[in-house]
């Protein structure tokens, strides 16, 4: 097979997460095999269309560990190509990602981020950001996160003698392979912490670097050793500037974010109200029509709650928390399900906040019961289990305990119909939820209480706020002009 001259351009661009753009042009003309052009992938392959993947994937990995090993300790610009065209390739699927990840690919990545750390520091970006996209998964994150040499780099570039762009890609990496409590126990070993808190400008730190104090709570004792490092006013500065100052829904997501992850005791959610953060959540809740930040702000509503918290329930009603709740289903396009589990969540917190009336009764003035009941119906088109499962678990925590007054508000908005008809469509888990849900309402008063304590033992009060990946705010383009005998890149 010939080999073709062309000419490549390769550009890393901050997204719109950020208002301002920076760019990297590395220009050269370097020689490219036409065969390893990369070709479109679905996430589900045929046969033979998972032995082409495999080997473009080996392809890929064994000109890149061929070019390596030519060029020793230099740099050279097919190292690059073939780092952009493996980057492009795990970009399109996780399917991709893991075909490059079983073909060997990672050694060799980190090898490249050990040679240009040390050496005079070119071409990291477009290394971290390879290495970041190619841990999509629990198990290739820990092939990253064994590599101790690898992680150990990944904090000392999170320094402010760096570009912001190797520092961004750094966090991200970071961010990524942080998937389990062992994980993120090495990180903080490893001083990650006391790294994050050098890059504060004025007090204020990274967006990245606020999703990753969030990563890093995998359990309750992670959640106070985070604590102890005292990062809670870097988290309501945070979000107090994303309000103030107008920022990208991620900006604020990411606060909402870290501050649902660190809430996983009394101890900790009255810590943080007592900084401030409950206008700055309900805020968002009340008046955002990003899909993102409403999805946050309700979840971090209900991780601020604990069985019979019931200041903090009256904390959050005070602070118009209810109604922000109220417009969520009025908020979203039709398609977006997702903030309706937060919503769920956060009523079911709310119910057992106080097992008195006062708290659902509040909920019921502010229009919620109709809110949950729109989420179901809307929840019950879509194939969306944990939604549907979400909604039903809160409107059986408030036909229960919420009193007669409430379960004849859901009889009369037609939610025993409803429950009836999404249980039908669903899955097991979901039916059972729904039947669960259907008890709480019409059932007598022994099978009520059965059912409030079934729904109990249901919800998640391990923490409560899944963990969260963001995607990268760094975007690797890769450009070429077109012309005669020439392969494009």
């Amino acid at each position: 097979m010939g080999l073709k001259q062309g000419c490549a351009l390769f550009t890393l661009v901050v997204s719109r997460y950020y208002k301002y753009e920076v760019v990297i042009i590395l220009s050269f003309v370097a020689t490219i095999m036409p065969a390893l052009q990369v070709r479109s992938h679905s996430r589900s392959y045929s046969t033979g269309d998972a032995d082409t993947a495999n080997a473009e994937a080996f392809s890929l990995v064994s000109g890149l560990q061929g070019e390596m090993t030519r060029r020793g300790a230099k740099r050279g610009p097919l190292v690059d190509i073939y780092l952009a065209k493996i980057y492009q390739n795990a970009e399109k699927s996780e399917q991709n990602a893991q075909d490059l990840v079983n073909a060997g690919v990672i050694p060799l990545v980190a090898e490249l981020l050990s040679r240009r750390a040390e050496g005079d520091r070119k071409g990291l970006e477009v290394v971290l950001i390879t290495l970041g996209i190619l841990a999509c998964d629990s198990a290739s994150a820990k092939l990253i996160s064994d590599r101790k040499q690898t992680v150990q780099e990944f904090i000392q570039l999170c320094s402010p003698s760096h570009s912001e762009k190797v520092i961004i890609l750094s966090l991200w990496c970071l961010n990524r392979i942080c998937r389990s409590a062992e994980v993120a126990h090495e990180l903080i070993k490893l001083k990650f912490i006391f790294a994050i808190e050098k890059l504060a400008i004025d007090g204020i730190i990274p967006t990245m670097a606020v999703y990753c104090l969030g990563t890093l709570i995998q359990t309750d004792a992670l959640a106070e050793l985070v604590d102890s490092f005292e990062v809670v006013p870097y988290l309501i500065r945070h979000l107090r500037r994303t309000v103030q100052d107008d920022l990208h829904p991620d900006d604020i997501c990411a606060g909402l974010y870290a501050i649902a992850r660190l809430s996983r005791s009394i101890k900790l959610a009255k810590e943080l109200t007592g900084a401030g953060c409950i206008p700055l959540i309900t805020f968002n809740l009340r008046y955002s029509k990003d899909p993102d930040v409403l999805d946050w702000s309700a979840r971090a509503v209900g991780c601020l709650m604990r069985p019979n918290s019931v200041d903090m329930a009256k904390a959050l009603l005070d602070a118009g928390a209810a109604p922000g709740l109220a417009r969520l289903p009025t908020a979203l396009a039709p398609d977006c399900l997702r903030p309706l589990a937060s919503l769920g969540f956060a009523v079911q917190r709310f119910s057992c906040a106080e097992w008195g009336k006062g708290t659902r009764v509040a909920l019921l003035e502010a229009g919620v019961i109709d809110s949950l009941l729109a989420a179901l119906r809307t929840a019950a088109i879509e194939p969306c289990n944990e939604v549907q499962v979400e909604l039903a678990l809160a409107v059986s925590l408030l036909g229960d305990v919420g009193g007669s007054v409430i379960r004849k508000e859901i009889v009369n908005a037609g939610g025993v119909d409803i429950l009836k008809s999404v249980a039908s469509r669903g899955t097991l888990d979901v039916a059972k939820a729904c039947n669960i849900a259907i008890t709480s309402i019409v059932g007598n008063l022994l099978t009520r209480n059965a059912a409030t304590a079934r729904t109990a033992m249901q919800h998640n009060w391990n923490g409560g706020c899944p963990e969260h990946h963001p995607l990268c705010p760094l975007t690797l383009k890769v450009d070429s002009p077109k012309r005669e005998g020439s392969a494009s890149v």
